[in-house]
C-alpha cells in the first residue's frame, strides 16, 4: 500500500510502498479516505513528540472498514467510520467515567504509538472506531475527530463558559480555533478571535467572532492587553483560550483575565513557560487549566451539532496523499484557515 512514512527528523515524509496491515481479533483495518494534517504531525515531524521511527503520521482520519476482527461487534465490513484517535485502556475510572483522554493505562495516540492514516489502510483497536451517517462527507468526518469535539470539550467541561461571557481565542482561525468560535456561539460567549493576518481574522469574523486581533502587529506585549481591554471595556476576558501555546501568548492570555476569570491551555509550544504572580492568582480566584482533547461522547455530540447544521465543517482545501509535506509547511507557517484535508 501507499503510506507517507517519517524515517528522520526534520526531514519530509517520503512516499513509500509498504505492506497493508492485517487485524487481529480485537482489531479492525480501515480503508482511508480522508486524513487532515495538524500542527501535531508538524511537531511529530520536527522531533517534538514523543514517537519511535520510522513512522506514519496523521490522527484524523475518515474512511470505511476493510477488515474487522472477530471479537469486534460495534463495526462491520463496509461501515464508514471516524477514527478516535486517544489509544486508551477502556477499564479504568477514567476510561468507565467517560474521560479516556485521563486513561491511566494510555498507550498513546494513533499516528505516534501507532501508525496512522497518511496511508491507503491503518490498524486500529475496534473500540477505536466511531461510525459515522452517510449525510456526513469524510473530509467532515476528519474535523469531527478533534477540532469539533475538542471545541466542545474546551468550552463545556474545561472552561464552563456562561453567556455574555467574553472570551479570547488565540489561534482563532486554525482547525480547532474556527470551530471552537462557532461552538461557542452556542454557548452565549462574545468571541475575540486573534491570528496571524488581516485575511484569516476577517474570515474568522464571518463564523461570529465580534472582535479580531492581528498578533502579527500586536505580539502579545501591552498592545495585544490593550487591544483586549477596548474591547471588554477595561475589565478583561471571562475566558481566555490559548490554542497557540507559546510563552507568550501564555502570559498575555494571563494577563488579560478579568477577576474569576478562566484560562485554558491547549496548544504547545517547545520550552513554553508560564510565570504567574501567586497573590493575584489568590486575590482574582482565577483559574488556569488544561483541555485534553476529547471523549467519544463529545464526538456524537459534535456529530449531531454538525448534522444539525450548528457547526459548519470548515475544510478550505482538499489535496493528494503525495503532497502532505507542502500543507505541513503550510501549516508551521500558519497558511492554512480550518482545515486542509487529504484525499485517498
Amino acid at each position: 500500500m501507499r503510506a507517507m512514512v517519517l524515517r528522520e527528523f526534520s526531514s519530509p515524509l517520503r512516499m513509500e510502498d509498504v505492506p497493508a496491515p492485517r487485524g487481529g481479533p480485537d482489531e479492525v483495518v480501515v480503508k482511508v479516505r480522508a486524513c487532515a494534517p495538524d500542527m501535531l504531525d508538524v511537531k511529530t515531524r520536527a522531533g517534538q513528540s514523543n514517537v519511535v521511527l520510522p513512522r506514519i503520521l496523521g490522527h484524523e482520519i475518515a474512511g470505511e472498514i476493510a477488515e474487522a476482527g472477530a471479537s469486534v461487534k460495534n463495526v462491520r465490513t463496509g461501515d464508514r467510520v471516524a477514527v478516535y484517535d486517544y489509544l486508551n485502556c477502556g477499564a479504568c475510572e477514567f476510561c468507565w467515567n467517560g474521560r479516556e483522554t485521563l486513561c491511566r493505562n494510555n498507550k498513546g495516540i494513533v499516528g505516534l504509538a501507532i501508525d496512522g492514516g497518511f496511508a491507503d489502510y491503518v490498524k486500529v483497536p475496534g473500540r477505536n472506531v466511531l461510525p459515522i451517517p452517510p449525510d456526513i462527507s469524510d473530509e467532515a468526518a476528519t474535523t469531527l475527530v478533534s477540532p469539533v469535539s475538542t471545541s466542545l470539550h474546551a468550552l463545556r467541561e474545561r472552561a464552563k463558559v456562561s453567556p455574555g461571557d467574553h472570551l479570547l481565542i488565540v489561534g482563532a482561525a486554525g482547525g480547532v480555533g474556527i470551530h471552537m468560535v462557532q461552538m461557542a456561539q452556542l454557548f452565549g460567549a462574545r468571541v475575540i478571535g486573534a491570528d496571524v493576518s488581516d485575511e484569516k481574522n476577517e474570515k474568522t469574523k464571518k463564523y461570529g467572532a465580534e472582535a479580531v486581533i492581528n498578533t502579527a502587529e500586536r505580539p502579545f506585549d501591552s498592545s495585544f492587553d490593550e487591544a483586549v481591554m477596548e474591547v471588554t471595556g477595561g475589565g478583561g476576558v471571562q475566558v481566555a483560550i490559548d490554542l497557540y501555546g507559546s510563552s507568550e501568548s501564555l502570559a498575555a492570555c494571563y494577563r488579560c483575565l478579568d477577576t474569576a476569570g478562566t484560562l485554558v491551555r491547549i496548544g504547545s509550544r517547545p520550552g513554553d513557560r508560564l510565570e504567574i504572580d501567586p497573590d493575584a492568582l489568590t486575590m482574582k480566584e482565577v483559574v488556569l487549566t488544561g483541555c485534553r482533547y476529547n471523549t467519544k461522547e463529545e464526538f456524537h455530540k459534535a456529530l449531531e451539532l454538525v448534522r444539525t447544521g450548528k457547526i459548519e465543517p470548515v475544510v478550505s482545501f482538499s489535496f493528494p496523499l503525495s503532497e502532505v509535506n507542502e500543507v505541513l509547511d503550510k501549516i508551521e507557517r500558519n497558511e492554512v484557515f480550518g482545515r486542509g484535508v487529504a484525499i485517498l
